[in-house]
């Protein structure tokens, strides 16, 4: 992975729908909502509303189950998402720019945002846009009477993930398939910072996740309009991102 390239990326507001998913898990349960963290973040910004050339989008551009971009599939970017989250302390940004096999994927986040997110991304870049998912990690309290195993985090993972789901379209055609995009994201290693949004101490730590994403590729120059709602027994959180694509 190669290091952060921070871009520009306008929330129109932010809610904390993660955070007190994880204290919960830090009191003795497991929470089940999207996450983010992994090894070569970086940004994307701002964009306009509106959803031109919307006609190049659909569900042709969403990458398949088991289709890749930069040379990876849906549980390498899942756990890509899982690293950030936890390395940015629970607070990512929400357009980035990540790297892998030298070859540039636009990540769109909004764990903790409910609301409309706008960004402006360059063209020919496959995009990848978290959706809800359930974590375990070796946290205290994070693995729900699981052991701290990789094989025990990624089965705790999977089953907190039960009771909760999403939904996405792209310039309004529903991903049909959405549910079958769901992946295994395999343990990773991140490090707390020491400012983070859980008041705990700095640590390292490992982490899997089990839950939802969207893979695009191919959308034409233009603004489009990516929709991802979830929903889980704590609640509902919608995340519209006007992506801007030139």
């Amino acid at each position: 992975m190669m290091g952060p390239h921070r871009i520009r990326c306008t929330p129109s507001w932010r809610r904390a729908f993660m955070i007190p998913a994880v204290a919960a898990l830090l009191a003795g349960s497991a929470g089940a909502v999207a996450r983010a963290a992994d090894p070569g973040p970086a940004g994307a910004g701002p964009a306009g509303a509106g959803a031109a050339g919307a006609g190049a989008a659909g569900p042709g551009a969403v990458v398949g189950p088991g289709g890749k971009v930069a040379g990876h599939g849906y549980p390498y970017w899942l756990g890509v998402a899982n690293r950030i989250f936890w390395t940015d302390g629970g607070a990512p940004p929400l357009c980035q720019t990540l790297h892998a096999d030298g070859q540039a994927v636009e990540f769109l986040d909004g764990a903790n945002a409910d609301g409309r997110i706008t960004c402006t991304l360059r063209a020919q870049e496959p995009i990848y846009v978290h959706g809800i998912a359930n974590e375990c990690s070796t946290l205290h309290g994070d693995h729900a009477g699981f052991g701290t195993s990789a094989r025990q985090l990624e089965q705790c993972a999977r089953k907190g993930f039960k009771g909760v789901h999403g939904t996405a379209s792209v310039d309004g055609a529903p991903v049909a398939d959405y549910p079958e995009l769901i992946s295994a994201a395999a343990v990773v290693d991140a490090r707390l910072p020491k400012h983070n949004g859980f008041h705990l101490a700095p640590q390292r730590m490992r982490s899997a996740d089990y839950g939802e994403g969207l893979l695009l590729s191919g959308l034409t120059a233009g603004r489009h309009t990516i929709v991802v709602k979830s929903f889980s027994p704590d609640g509902s959180q919608q995340r519209t991102f006007v992506i801007n694509v030139s």
